[in-house]
């Protein structure tokens, strides 16, 4: 995200030593929260840097991100196989997102992926809430827009029919619960 960075000059050396230990397709490292109250920083970074620290399957990956929500399914905070990103970035439909693409994105990086794993490094990257065009309140107008972007499902109902993935059953019910979590997002951001 433009608003937040790495935590600090050695983060980029950190994550290079903490993706030699381990051959995978999705590594988490530790973020810290700016821009709240010491009891909600507590609380994001508890989510944030908690859960599993090893999956190794796409479906044990998306149950964790969108069943479990043992960690969260944001791009941020993460480092990913180059040939997982050019694969999956070349199924992307060519439109504007402005806070849905983090759980589209995902969604297809974790049907893709098969190993994944978390480690409590140093801080590495600093997330700041409140400051991006997503996380404040919208009016009626602004949500109306937002929920085209909700056609995002659809894109991924679309993926999942024409993969060949094993699974489709538990991968679509994966899919029900994102959709289940942007949509609370949306009206959360209403009222």
């Amino acid at each position: 995200d433009g608003d937040d960075y790495l935590f600090n000059e050695h983060s980029l050396s950190e994550i290079n030593s903490f993706i030699q230990e381990k051959d995978c397709d999705i590594y988490r490292f530790y973020a810290t929260i700016e821009g709240t109250t010491p009891k909600k920083k507590r609380k994001w970074e508890n989510f944030l840097n908690s859960g599993p620290t090893y999956l190794d399957s796409s479906i044990e990956i998306l149950e964790d991100y969108f069943l479990k929500k043992s960690h969260p399914w944001n791009l941020w905070s993460s480092c990913y196989r180059t040939s997982i990103l050019k694969d999956v970035y070349s199924k992307v439909v060519d439109k504007k997102f402005t806070s849905c693409e983090d759980g589209y994105t995902s969604f297809l990086i974790a049907c893709n992926s098969n190993t994944y794993t978390y480690k409590k490094t140093n801080p590495i990257y600093s997330y700041r809430i409140g400051t991006g065009i997503t996380t404040k309140k919208i009016d009626s107008r602004t949500f109306i827009k937002r929920a085209e972007e909700y056609k995002c499902i659809n894109w991924l109902n679309d993926y999942i029919s024409q993969s060949n993935h094993n699974n489709k059953e538990r991968i679509y019910y994966c899919l029900d619960h994102l959709e289940d979590s942007l949509a609370s997002v949306y009206v959360r951001r209403l009222l």
